[in-house]
């Protein structure tokens, strides 16, 4: 092999492991998400130590902003301190967390230490590891018992959409026919997407109908960017968002939904809004730019299990 094929060689191998690390460390549909969660023994005697561990990462297109940054959620089985009682399981060691009243951990991480990744340079967003050691609860001898365990996360976040509709004057359209057509909704990558709905004959001087299909694709739910992150969000508050709309800059955009607040009925939620649109008459076509902002909290979650084995006959009481 020549020094010039060996070149080509070393370089077509650096591009494709590049490709693959975009394509495992980006997600068009996430922002930060949870991996790896798993105990270091699928079964644990309740006279030994079992330690969980997961990661938090940023796979989205964009920083996580809020002053609260990203707020993590442990919980299942009843959780305490580990001077708690020996029926319970007690968290023994972590790094910066607290156990609440309500028997679940918390802890938050800042959006500084969680950047975004870089796809087109082949770089993966920030990555945070946790690991909390736990003291199982006691069981009856030779008892074996499935522990589930989420880890939950809650953050602020963002998506910003863009949607050109050409409209086309009258005479234009006396003249070719040719009617107003709208182009493809670009999304910023987030977990929750909006599209465009429908086509038209938007006329220069009528109004622009602005039909926006609201999507959740992360695989969690969302709740109104002004509602306080808690482990156990009350089924009230999810499943909302808000979204404000423009044309051009223009914030006179006429909506359906008071304060733009949208409900999502299984992942799905539709907000109508109309533009009345200037006399343009005296340009053939004119291209107008609608743009959406969706803002939110977004929850996500992931679940491991463990089996609780007992160790050591409890005495009757």
């Amino acid at each position: 092999m020549d020094r010039t094929t060996l070149i080509i060689f070393t370089i077509l191998i650096s591009v494709s492991g590049c490709l693959q690390q975009i394509s495992t460390n980006f997600d068009q549909n996430a922002g930060a998400v949870v991996q790896d969660t798993s105990f270091d023994t699928p079964e644990v005697y309740d006279d030994e130590i079992v330690s969980l561990m997961f990661d938090v990462v940023n796979v989205g297109g964009k920083e996580i902003s809020g002053t609260d940054g990203i707020k993590v959620y442990v919980y299942g089985p009843k959780i305490e301190n580990k001077s708690g009682s020996e029926n319970v399981w007690r968290l023994e060691r972590s790094d910066s967390a607290a156990v609440s009243e309500n028997g679940y951990i918390t802890t938050s991480i800042s959006s500084v230490d969680l950047p975004p990744p870089h796809p087109s340079l082949g770089a993966s967003g920030g990555r945070r590891s946790f690991e909390f050691e736990f003291d199982p609860a006691d069981v009856l001898d030779g008892i074996e018992i499935p522990v589930i365990f989420y880890v939950s996360l809650c953050y602020p976040y963002t998506t910003k959409t863009i949607t050109q509709i050409e409209v086309t004057s009258r005479n234009e359209l006396r003249a070719t026919g040719v009617r107003s057509s709208r182009k493809d909704t670009i999304n910023a990558a987030g977990p929750v997407h909006l599209s465009v709905q429908g086509e038209g004959n938007i006329r220069a001087g009528g109004i622009i109908p602005l039909v926006f299909k609201v999507t959740d694709v992360g695989g969690g739910f969302a709740t109104l960017d002004d509602v306080d992150c808690a482990a156990d969000q009350p089924t009230s508050v999810r499943n909302r968002v808000k979204i404000n709309v423009t044309v051009d800059g223009d914030k006179n955009v006429d909506c359906s939904s008071t304060d733009n607040i949208v409900r999502l009925k299984n992942g799905v939620g539709t907000l109508f809004c109309k533009y009345n649109l200037p006399d343009t008459s005296g340009a053939p076509r004119r291209t107008y730019m609608v743009r959406a902002t969706v803002t939110y909290k977004y929850y996500t979650t992931s679940t491991t299990t463990v089996t609780n084995i007992g160790s050591s006959l409890l005495e009757a009481t």
